[in-house]
């Protein structure tokens, strides 16, 4: 099949890849190619989420489901499933886009139909056992059958099949019940290739926002007064300086290095996230957040009720403080807790009554029963007359077992202290960039302050009304500028809050997480130590001990 070549005035972020493809075609490596397609694919799929987003952004709507997965997202090292994950749910959310039409389900691609339906084929093939021969048998198998119409996101679903494949073949080929490695043969590439390049190529093609919208990156040249800012156009035959006269609102907005779409106007359009998340918007920002922590703290504090209740069935006020606290630290509400209450005494079948926070059913009690103080044992006079008949080499073998499991708590005990040691470090450094932030801030409001102070200086010697009320536009601008810088650093600052109760929330879960280890490994020990003479002779001691005391 000809296909139609990229011209140069695509964005680099797009044609770098594609002039990789060309060089593996030359190089008559299959494999090669096969892997410039797949990064082609993942370049264009995140540009085109990156325009989504910026779209989004500049409509000033703050839609609170996209922000919830803005907020998700945010602190996560994003795969290219995250990607696929936002062009389909954004798409959903959002009624209007430039690029709304390529991505309806309407809008048909042929050469994703054939590679759809090429691969489907193919699939059942290799699962039923072919490793060789694909194009024969693939071709032989696919007479008859008619491609489905197969729009930009079905593409996607299917290339992101084709590329786990190739990153982790074992275990994708064959029935669930004998699982093998997939057959990257040089013959497989070279079948699945003819059908994903000219697939892909189609697709970039007829997305002409790649060629009417140029890439443009922000460079740290920016003229406040004269609000001009140089930008730097990433096309594919190299980078070029533009100059651009921009808004008091857009100068503020500008950062080094962000990279931006133009209008054919030659105008900023929208900021283009491209490998990025933007910030969730500040005005849902608590209230989404601490949502999702107590949709994070939920299965802990499920966990935490099932250990409450795990003894005698009920909850005491100590106990239920415990509880309570937890919950109110991620915003959780006491009603809110109550239902998680109710949730776990309806799993373990727990007959008694639940009742309001402002009326605690029977299922609540003051205070639980302690243990009583022992009785003399008979058997402990007993065990005293059997004494010198122990075999003491059978004795310092169960102890040398015994301290096996102390090893390992003793190792448990030094990988959590590493675990929070990195943890610690890691807020340290989060901890420092809040400073940073906030050392900036003060820098941006001394500049600023003193260009407003000037302001003030030059209207009170203006001569004239035009010129008066200028420079009162200008103060008033430079104030906007201000204050938009400001909160900007704001929340960012938050941002970074939030990383460090991120942390602090990780920090927890290890603690938990070892403590757990170190139960179950603390229940086998004392299993172990039941079992042995010299763990039934500590038991001994440990009762005299106690019956003594009480």
């Amino acid at each position: 099949m000809i296909m139609k070549q990229l011209e140069s005035t695509y964005p680099s972020l797009i044609y770098k890849p594609y002039e990789s493809l060309q060089a593996a075609k030359e190089n008559n490596s299959e494999a090669e190619r096969h892997f410039t397609l797949i990064d082609l694919g993942e370049s264009l799929l995140v540009y085109v989420a990156g325009i989504l987003l910026g779209e989004y952004k500049k409509s000033g709507v703050i839609n609170k489901k996209i922000e919830t997965e803005l907020y998700r997202l945010g602190n996560k090292n994003l795969s290219f499933g995250h990607y696929q994950h936002l062009v389909r749910f954004i798409r959903k959310e959002m009624d209007d886009s430039i690029i709304h039409e390529k991505l309806h389900k309407g809008h048909n691609y042929d050469g994703a139909a054939n590679l759809v339906m090429s691969f489907e084929v193919l699939k059942k093939l290799v699962d039923d056992g072919l490793d060789e021969g694909f194009k024969e048998k693939a071709e032989t198998t696919k007479k008859g059958r008619t491609a489905k119409n197969t729009g930009f996101l079905d593409f996607f679903d299917c290339f992101i099949e084709i590329r786990n494949i190739k990153a982790h073949p074992d275990g994708k080929a064959g029935p669930k019940d004998n699982l093998r490695k997939w057959p990257l043969t040089e013959e497989y590439y070279s079948y699945i290739n003819d059908y994903l390049e000219p697939a892909l190529m189609e697709i970039i093609h007829d997305f002409e926002i790649l060629v009417k919208f140029r890439c443009a990156r922000a460079t740290e040249e920016i003229e406040d007064e004269a609000r001009r800012a140089r930008f730097v156009l990433e096309a594919a035959l190299g980078e070029q300086n533009v100059d651009l006269t921009l808004t008091s609102e857009q100068i503020a907005m500008l950062s080094n290095n962000q990279r931006f779409l133009l209008s054919p106007e030659n105008q900023l359009f929208i900021r283009l996230f491209y490998n990025t998340i933007p910030q969730i918007n500040k005005e849902v920002y608590k209230e989404i957040s601490e949502a999702e922590k107590a949709k994070q703290m939920e299965p802990h504090l499920k966990q935490m009720i099932r250990d409450k209740l795990s003894d005698d069935q009920r909850i005491d006020e100590l106990e239920y403080l415990v509880l309570y606290d937890t919950a109110k630290m991620v915003s959780m509400s006491e009603e809110q807790l109550f239902e998680l209450i109710d949730k776990i005494r309806k799993e373990l079948k727990i007959e008694a009554s639940l009742g309001t926070p402002e009326q605690p059913g029977d299922l609540f009690i003051k205070e639980k029963e302690v243990d009583k103080r022992l009785t003399f044992n008979p058997w402990w006079l007993q065990y005293f007359s059997i004494l010198p008949n122990m075999d003491q080499k059978k004795i310092d073998s169960e102890k040398d077992q015994i301290k096996k499991f102390d090893d390992k708590i003793k190792k448990l005990n030094v990988e959590l202290k590493c675990a929070l040691d990195s943890i610690k470090s890691k807020e340290g450094k989060k901890k420092k960039d809040i400073k940073q932030e906030r050392e900036k801030k003060r820098e941006i409001r001394a500049k600023s302050e003193q260009r407003i102070k000037d302001i003030r200086e030059a209207i009170k010697k203006a001569k004239t009304a035009e010129r008066n009320e200028k420079l009162k536009n200008d103060k008033q601008e430079a104030e906007e500028r201000l204050n938009n810088r400001l909160e900007n650093i704001e929340l960012v600052i938050t941002r970074i809050n939030e990383d460090i109760a991120s942390l602090e929330q990780e920090r927890d879960d290890k603690k938990a997480e070892y403590k757990q280890k170190l139960d179950d490994i603390e229940k086998e020990r004392e299993s172990e130590l039941k079992k042995t003479t010299w763990g039934r002779h500590k038991y001994l001691w440990k009762e005299l001990g106690q019956y003594v005391e009480g």
